[in-house]
């Protein structure tokens, strides 16, 4: 490359190739998402491989195996991963820490999305291969997490380089784990909603009860005129409000 004034690039997609250039020159790239045609497959090297030659290289440029139109979110991730890989190999630092808050705000705004959770055992896989990419694999690791219930039942994310039987039967007791514990919160959530209802009604009872005491305290006689009885009360129990033991007259409070 000294000698030529050229650097290799063969083993990256083109795409990838420009979007390195395109921040180069503006601090930034872009992701298009219109582009409905895939480039052809190719490999990146191993960071600690070989340069120039590529036989020490790894799919990492490989397109989701059923090809998807760019504008899905699942394709825009692995262009990302891509990127980060061509950053990660020329050791350009600002490119790789782009990549990866990229990546993060993708996922955090489809966490959810089965098609974007579908195409993260590609992404985690391509991103085990890359070196010292810890922030990736933890922005990765907390979206699997998200979505581990859906991951457990595919075969792609059981088959992950670093998978093995037993952290694969872990998982699934945690989840079943927290399966669990999310029933069991559902259910004191109703019951906390229906004590509080009961603990609501209940103060208001207390209120209008403490409303017709006061009522009581400054009535001396029913203000019905046609009840000359002396004046004898209670409290009405579905009412909550003081009548006259004679006539049945409401007595209501000033307030």
């Amino acid at each position: 490359q000294s000698h030529t004034s050229c650097i290799e690039m063969g083993n990256f997609q083109l795409s990838t190739v420009k979007k390195l250039v395109q921040f180069i020159y503006t601090g930034d790239y872009d992701v298009p998402e219109d582009n409905q045609t895939a480039e052809a497959p190719q490999t990146h090297p191993h960071p600690t491989g070989d340069e120039g030659s590529g036989t020490q290289g790894h799919p990492l440029d490989m397109p989701p195996a059923s090809p998807m139109s760019e504008s899905s979110a699942a394709s825009v991730l692995l262009e990302h991963i891509w990127v980060h890989s061509i950053g990660d190999y020329y050791q350009v630092d600002k490119l790789v820490s782009l990549a990866n808050s990229k990546v993060k705000q993708l996922l955090q705004s489809h966490g959810k999305d089965e098609i974007l959770a579908a195409s993260l055992p590609t992404a985690i896989e391509e991103a085990i291969e890359l070196m010292g990419n810890k922030e990736l694999l933890e922005i990765l690791a907390e979206a699997a997490t998200v979505n581990i219930s859906t991951l457990l039942d595919t075969v792609e994310f059981k088959s992950l380089s670093v998978m093995t039987d037993f952290s694969i039967s872990m998982l699934q007791c945690c989840v079943q784990k927290n399966q669990a514990l999310a029933t069991e919160l559902e259910k004191t959530k109703r019951q906390l909603c229906a004590v509080e209802d009961c603990l609501k009604a209940q103060n208001e009872q207390l209120r209008r009860e403490r409303q017709s005491l006061q009522v009581l305290m400054g009535t001396s006689s029913c203000r019905n005129i046609n009840c000359s009885a002396g004046f004898m009360c209670y409290i009405d129990p579905g009412e909550c409000i003081l009548r006259c033991a004679t006539c049945r007259c409401k007595h209501y409070s000033v307030d």
